[in-house]
């Protein structure tokens, strides 16, 4: 039909399409436009505000082990990028830094405010942990337990088991401490080389607990319970200043070689 109409008439009926359909052609482009150069500038923002909190943190981070200042790139981060994982691990830093001064309160909340901070996962069960650590050795027992409830990576079955026996050997109940501290065997057992390393700590707490007290000497009788706690203080005290220890995540939060990946 349109094989018999003329130019004019045509060109009248382009004009009322475009009349009737124009305008919504025209919004249409502009903003798929629009979305196509706001998706790019946001995935540059995203990146810019990335590289910025990795300079930060490494700036934090080769401060700290210079022991100069570190407030200007702690300033950065808990303003600029407060909540992302950096900030968590800032404060699984400040945490150690504050352990190593025996401010035990003050490390408590900077660890408290890490697990506030992080993401359900391996980072807030890392804090979790080390949260549990500490009012184990602030004697907040119960406190202790429901922290340790509450992790439940994998990979951290092993710890777990080891501090809770802490716990309850704390408290007097050996036969709970005996199993949790077998349980905590088998599961390092299972996490291969890795979990090696405190099998024997772990199987001396175990043996204290289940070899039958040594025969009295010409002195004052040995006291098993007194010998495992010190070596469950020990461990608990080492595993808080960062020495390598299968009781509980180094106190170093990361390894320097590979930091972890922002979160604007």
């Amino acid at each position: 039909m349109a094989d018999y109409l003329t130019d004019d008439e045509q060109a009248e009926r382009l004009k009322r399409w475009w009349e009737q359909n124009g305008t919504s052609l025209v919004i249409g482009l502009v903003l798929a436009v629009g979305a196509v150069v706001g998706w790019r500038y946001y995935q540059e923002y995203r990146a810019e505000r990335a590289d910025m909190a990795s300079d930060a943190y490494a700036a934090f981070v080769a401060a700290r082990r210079e022991a100069t200042p570190t407030d200007e790139p702690l300033a950065i981060i808990d303003t600029e990028f407060e909540g992302s994982t950096y900030h968590v691990f800032t404060l699984l830093y400040r945490a150690a830094d504050q352990v190593e001064e025996s401010d035990w309160e003050e490390a408590l909340a900077l660890l408290e405010r890490a697990v506030d901070l992080a993401e359900d996962g391996p980072v807030r069960d890392v804090a979790r942990l080390r949260v549990a650590k500490l009012l184990y050795q602030l004697n907040r027992l119960e406190d202790s337990e429901a922290q340790l409830a509450m992790v439940r990576s994998p990979g951290f079955e092993a710890h777990v088991a080891e501090l809770s026996g802490d716990v309850f050997f704390a408290r007097g109940d050996m036969a709970r401490a005996r199993d949790a501290y077998q349980a905590a065997i088998d599961a390092a057992r299972g996490d291969g080389p890795d979990g090696v390393l405190g099998i024997e700590f772990m199987q001396l707490k175990l043996a204290s607990l289940t070899d039958p007290p040594p025969e009295e000497s010409d002195g004052a009788p040995d006291d098993p319970a007194a010998s495992t706690q010190a070596g469950v203080e020990a461990g608990a005290s080492d595993a808080d200043h960062g020495n390598a220890s299968a009781s509980t995540p180094a106190a170093e939060p990361v390894d320097d070689s590979s930091e972890p990946e922002a979160e604007p």
